[in-house]
């Protein structure tokens, strides 16, 4: 029921052409959707962006292409100096490389059609909402996204935990309990930032950030502790190497740093060593990566193999050097990468270690040994945009955390480009909005420091 009225109210406002207000109101309701990736299959049937028509093509999609067309009316206003300008550029470059080669991989080395359709999907929809933002540049519309990207952000711990802790919704994640979430608490980390800004209602983002931190500590995941590590050593640098900034309260911080990192450490890893691995989802997460820091820290010794790391790191590493093993017997498939629907090896053997099914791949991809997926963002740019595709992500995301001494909303810069690229269409757009919405502030502080 929800769902409809919420497609009723996205298709009124186009047919009022009133397209900025639908943007936002569909912005909105992508991102408030059902979890795509924790949550239930019937939840995800009935939720404004996983409503399926025809295969992979769902209705937000249509809607979204609605919304292009009669965006293309307008012309670029996001200037060529701007980051958005740049991140369109790099859009642009992906969809033309990306199917020029992996519609030559179709025709020539036997891809597989759901390999390319997947990986051109995400390309896809990313450049279609990249460019109507471009197209939509004004201050006052860059207020209101930038209010509405801050919103979604204070919002989502605050629904999470109330639907854990006080609705008991939970949904099984391997064999532990976890929590419901959408794409904007993946971001929550940028929570940080924000309360060391000017920003109002700071009561409400202290309460959000709290929520989010103890349902991390409850059912987290280890990407979600690890971009807490990355704001926090971001926050660091700004602190003590970045004068003119937009954080607050630097003076304080360089105090309080040295006492927490000492204390506040130490009893974090001491929390976490307490947990036993099979007790929690956090707690298992924690110990998958100490197994992996471990591993790494004794990979000079004659001790050190990977089947040491826990299965689901293991399985991560496996993939980028399979990968790399791969392009050492095809350079230019490493430097240029493969393309939508490029498919790597198991060249090193390393999945016959692991039972590389627990890792979401389908018997019939594991019986073909010719993978075209893998799990995190370093693999999947290796192998369809090679080492130059991956160079330009890094790049991208380091320009944008750079940024953050403007707006920290140039976080979610990290999120999209150095932890999650590809597959993910829901943290594209919760990452790619919080972007554009940070240029109204990156405009106006800029302004004022030039």
């Amino acid at each position: 029921m929800i769902t409809a009225i919420e497609v009723v109210v996205v298709m009124s406002l186009m047919i009022r052409k009133d397209y900025p207000s639908a943007l936002i109101f569909h912005v909105i309701f992508c991102l408030t959707g059902c979890d795509a990736t924790s949550a239930s299959s019937d939840a995800q049937l009935f939720s404004y962006p996983e409503i399926k028509l025809i295969g992979p093509l769902t209705l937000s999609y249509i809607l979204l292409g609605m919304l292009w067309l009669a965006n293309r009316k307008k012309t670029i206003q996001a200037p060529k100096d701007s980051l958005l300008w740049g991140v369109r550029k790099l859009m642009s470059f992906f969809l033309i490389y990306g199917t020029g080669i992996g519609v030559l991989g179709l025709l020539i080395f036997n891809y597989r059609l759901n390999d390319f359709i997947t990986a051109f999907i995400y390309i896809f929809v990313g450049y279609l909402y990249v460019d109507i933002f471009s197209r939509n540049y004004d201050d006052n519309y860059l207020h209101k996204c930038k209010n509405a990207a801050m919103s979604l952000l204070l919002t989502a711990p605050i629904v999470s935990f109330i639907s854990y802790f006080l609705l008991n919704i939970r949904v099984s994640y391997s064999v532990f309990d976890a929590l419901v979430f959408n794409e904007e608490f993946i971001m929550g980390a940028i929570l940080i930032l924000i309360l060391f800004t000017d920003v109002k209602y700071k009561v409400a983002y202290m309460v959000s950030l709290t929520l989010y931190i103890v349902c991390l500590v409850i059912a987290g995941r280890g990407g979600f502790f690890l971009s807490l590590l990355i704001c926090f050593l971001v926050l660091i640098y700004f602190t003590y190497f970045v004068p003119n900034s937009i954080l607050k309260y630097t003076k304080y911080l360089r105090i309080i740093f040295p006492i927490f990192i000492i204390v506040g450490g130490s009893a974090i890893v001491s929390f976490f060593l307490s947990i036993e691995g099979g007790q929690s989802l956090a707690g298992n997460k924690v110990m998958e990566l100490i197994s992996l820091l471990e591993a790494l820290f004794t990979i000079g010794s004659t001790g050190f193999t990977l089947t040491d790391i826990s299965d689901s790191p293991y399985i991560r590493v496996a993939e980028v050097l399979n990968i790399l093993d791969n392009g050492i017997r095809d350079p230019l498939g490493l430097i240029f990468g493969h393309g939508f629907g490029g498919v790597y090896t198991d060249s090193t053997g390393l999945f016959r270690n692991v039972d590389v099914s627990i890792g979401g791949f389908p018997l019939e991809i594991i019986n073909s040994g010719r993978y075209g997926t893998a799990h995190s963002f370093l693999p999947n740019t290796l192998l369809f945009n090679g080492l130059i595709g991956t160079y330009m992500l890094l790049k991208k995301g380091f320009m944008y955390l750079k940024n953050i001494k403007y707006s920290p909303l140039c976080f979610a810069g990290y999120f999209l480009f150095l932890y999650s690229f590809y597959f993910n269409t829901s943290l594209f757009l919760a990452a790619t909005f919080a972007l554009y919405a940070a240029e109204y502030d990156i405009k106006k502080y800029s302004n004022v420091n030039n």
